[in-house]
């Protein structure tokens, strides 16, 4: 194989290179500058960084002035490889050795030799989108030209040009490219971008692959698939034998995508969660909606599809539209009896004026029932502890008799007044604090799932945790997990977000790693606001990652998708649809359903208990001590009457009948 390389400051060797070797024939009367200008001119709109020229060894009819080439070379600052498709019968180094965007330009001459040529660069996939072609060729081989290259494998990203001259000296530049692939329904499409004259010596602007004009796709039919799991993405309707994009955030976009690059589709619907589960050995296909789009039956997805490394290897995916993650979902912790609830209200020193306040009334209210019992001589008088009784009465706002006295009924009526003051807060307090209690998670993360054997843990089925758990390493925590809590457990492979919550909400220890749009789109819609708050969302997020169209493998749709994405950004419709379709994370206003449980009256009720038993057992020893009190008296009785009957027979006192009768 035989090349020249040729540089501005080569200046001998691009001599004697050029003696053999005419750019460009385009016609004869077509000067040489100006060939040169067209060469020229279409690389640097292009924004070529190389030219490499095919088979021009026989053009030797031109002979240049030095100082004409060199004023070529020093405008054009590009690498200029010479070749021949019969010394190089491959493409593929050529783009490596030449730049990364080279402009390839091939005298067309409807040889076999250049026929076999071009078969062997659409074999190796040579037309895409990052290389450049420029086809020069006359009118009358023109039309064999376009017979050749429907048999290749022309794409929609292909950035073929094609310089047909005449005899008139005009140049009609063409540009072709490919709807659909090869062997699947191809039609290929021919432009006219303009003509150049002689006379024309800054031709109009041809920008490399014009998405405006490749961006109309002609009402051509794509093949797109989908599943049907999360109707906030997707909705789908079928119609007769048909199925129809009815809604869903994906599902506006895709109906948006069809109307701006005018294609029309058909809708492969896979049922159930068939996103596609990760092959087990290299040589095995994806299932579900990405074998399909790895084995070419669809060409799209309508439904979101996460973007990952896996993944990525076997398809190819637009511009993220969203981006989502996955949460682990928990029954809220369960509030632990303590009496610390019933002080948090105040803080130490409101309770030491409280106690304070409680003893100086007590104090005031006993001094006055003093002072009552020494100046009207009142037959009874409250102690201390009767009157603290009052004014602990007094202070739950249980009441009281009034008492005679003003001055006692004064003092009864402002500590009744600032004891309900005080109760009012502590009320308001307390039942603030209620709201506003947010109990201590009882996970912190995944890890914490293996430490304890009670807990129990849930995925949905085919999902991208299960594929991830499934394929982890052993020794790694999605490993244990998969092989500790998932795989001997099938029930715990849950085939909705609803079966997963449900076990949540029923089990204090059962944890669901879901969705989290899922997620939150379910507790909005089969769970009360009760119970949706009762199912705790950990803070740690996994698999965070985008959601976009899944395509096939380096798609020829690739481009004008994610410039159609763009624009829809760029004029506000995504977020838009992105409000309108996907669930936003609501806050729980526990101020709606705080209910008072058990939990919060279990200590004051076993308080309850404990003094009603106590006064039991002091009830008890009371009726004790006043039997014992009753009986000792008696006893005493008998004895002082026996003594004096004792005193009266010493005295030689007979006693009467009468007497032994007031004995008895």
């Amino acid at each position: 194989m035989k090349h020249h390389s040729t540089r501005g400051i080569m200046k001998g060797l691009v001599l004697c290179l050029l003696a053999k070797l005419p750019l460009i024939q385009i016609s004869s009367s077509l000067s040489h500058d100006k060939q040169l200008m067209f060469l020229q001119t279409f690389c640097h709109h292009q924004l070529c960084s190389s030219i490499i020229l095919y088979d021009i060894t026989d053009w030797c009819n031109i002979s240049l002035k030095e100082f004409q080439f060199v004023k070529f070379i020093s405008q054009l600052y590009l690498k200029i490889l010479v070749t021949s498709t019969q010394a190089w019968t491959s493409c593929q180094p050529l783009p490596d050795s030449a730049g990364k965007t080279p402009l390839l330009v091939l005298p067309y001459r409807a040889s076999t030799q250049h026929h076999e040529f071009l078969k062997q660069c659409s074999q190796e996939g040579q037309f895409n989108g990052r290389i450049l072609w420029l086809f020069l060729t006359s009118d009358s081989l023109s039309s064999h030209l376009f017979q050749n290259l429907a048999q290749l494998n022309i794409r929609l990203d292909s950035n073929i040009f094609i310089a047909v001259y005449g005899k008139e000296a005009n140049i009609q530049l063409l540009e072709t490219y490919a709807l659909g692939t090869l062997g699947q329904n191809t039609s290929l499409q021919h432009h006219i971008i303009s003509e150049w004259n002689p006379g024309n010596l800054v031709p109009p602007s041809t920008h490399k692959y014009d998405r405006h004009r490749h961006g109309n796709l002609q009402g051509y039919q794509l093949r797109a698939t989908t599943v049907l799991i999360n109707e906030f993405y997707t909705q789908i309707q079928k119609s007769g034998d048909h199925f129809q994009v009815t809604g869903g955030y994906f599902g506006e976009v895709f109906k948006t995508l069809a109307n701006a690059l005018n294609f029309t589709y058909t809708i492969i619907y896979l049922p159930g969660y068939s996103y596609g589960n990760t092959p087990t050995d290299n040589t095995s296909m994806w299932t579900g909606m990405i074998g399909a789009i790895q084995k070419q039956e669809a060409d799209l997805s309508i439904c979101e599809v996460s973007i990952t490394a896996d993944r990525l290897e076997v398809i190819d995916f637009t511009l993220p539209l969203h981006t989502a993650a996955t949460q682990l979902y928990v029954h809220e912790g369960t509030k632990e009896p303590s009496m610390d609830w019933y002080f948090h209200p105040f803080n130490v020193w409101t309770w030491f004026a409280l106690i304070v306040g409680l003893l100086l009334f007590t104090s005031i209210n006993n001094l006055l029932h003093y002072i009552t019992y020494n100046l009207h001589g009142s037959t009874q008088r409250s102690g201390f502890l009767s009157n603290l009784f009052t004014t602990v009465t007094i202070m739950l706002q249980q009441g009281t008799d009034s008492p005679s006295s003003f001055s006692m009924r004064l003092v009864q009526h402002s500590s009744a007044l600032l004891f309900l003051v005080v109760h009012i807060a502590y009320s308001a307090k307390l039942t603030s604090l209620a709201t506003l209690y947010k109990p201590q998670p009882p996970l912190g993360d995944l890890s914490d799932i293996l430490k304890s054997s009670s807990w129990k843990f849930g995925v949905m089925n085919s999902s991208l945790p299960f594929n991830t758990f499934k394929n982890a390493e052993p020794g790694s925590i999605f490993g244990k997990l998969w092989h500790l809590k998932l795989e001997p457990f099938p029930g715990h492979l849950m085939n909705s977000y609803t079966s997963g919550l449900s076990a949540t909400l029923a089990g204090s220890h059962f944890a669901f790693l879901g969705l989290e749009d899922s997620c939150q789109n379910t507790l909005q819609h089969s769970f009360t606001p009760a119970q949706a708050c009762k199912i705790l969302a950990l803070p740690h997020k996994y698999f965070r990652g985008g959601l976009s169209f899944a395509l096939q493998k380096n798609s020829p749709y690739k481009e004008v998708i994610n410039h159609s994405i763009l624009k829809m950004k760029s004029i506000g419709l995504i977020q838009r649809l992105k409000l309108k379709w996907v669930p936003q994370p609501q806050q729980c206003n526990k101020m709606l359903y705080v209910v008072m449980e058990w939990t919060d009256i279990l200590l004051p009720v076993r308080g309850f208990i404990a003094i009603v038993l106590t006064s039991l057992f002091i009830l008890i020893a009371e009726l004790m001590l006043y039997k014992y009190r009753t009986v000792m008296g008696h006893q005493k009785k008998n004895h002082v009457q026996t003594q004096s009957v004792d005193k009266l027979y010493k005295h030689n006192i007979k006693p009467t009948r009468n007497l032994f009768a007031l004995y008895k």
